[in-house]
């Protein structure tokens, strides 16, 4: 079914849902490791080819190409960690939205599937991304749409699976050892 209702073009669904349906398929197919048929590079080529013009559009891209190894990952890399809101560390649906929780853990996870740290390896984006993660986590653990928000269900899986890679990871003061 996942095969027969992709577009000729390369995406899934129609609308403003595109993309993260895209990746959805992506995801799915590289999971149960179908390689048997060209669905997944031509998904890829198109979420390449549809031009991100926002910070979730362009967090999934860089996953999906991360899930490729396709090198125009950097590129995109860099281009969201200019998305990054200065004044927060999150991200927004565009860099001068307000901070919100899916975005910023659709960009955590897009920064460390894509393993970009900055053109000299030294930027910290990923790590101030991850901390402004894990404060907005409410009192009862969920996540809100925004920082500070009822916990709900989406943004709570996504900023779930964004922290997963960073299971055990502590943070250290300056100076300490």
């Amino acid at each position: 079914w996942l095969i027969d209702t992709q577009n000729f073009s390369g995406y899934w669904s129609n609308g403003k849902n595109q993309t993260r349906n895209t990746l959805a398929a992506i995801e799915t197919l590289d999971w149960v490791d179908y390689s048997a048929t060209n669905a997944k590079t031509l998904a890829i080529d198109w979420m390449v080819l549809n031009d991100p013009n926002n910070s979730d559009s362009l967090a999934r891209a860089i996953t999906a190409l991360s899930i490729s190894n396709n090198s125009f990952k950097d590129e995109l890399s860099a281009d969201l960690i200019l998305e990054v809101n200065t004044s927060t560390g999150g991200f927004g649906y565009s860099k001068y939205y307000q901070q919100d929780n899916l975005t910023t853990a659709l960009a955590l996870k897009a920064l460390t599937q894509s393993e970009y740290f900055g053109e000299d390896g030294t930027d910290l984006t990923v790590y101030e991304t991850l901390y402004e993660l894990l404060v907005a986590q409410n009192e009862d653990g969920g996540y809100g749409y925004t920082p500070n928000g009822d916990s709900a269900l989406t943004p709570t899986e996504l900023a779930l699976d964004a922290l997963l890679p960073y299971d055990g990871f502590t943070f250290e003061a300056e100076g300490s050892s």
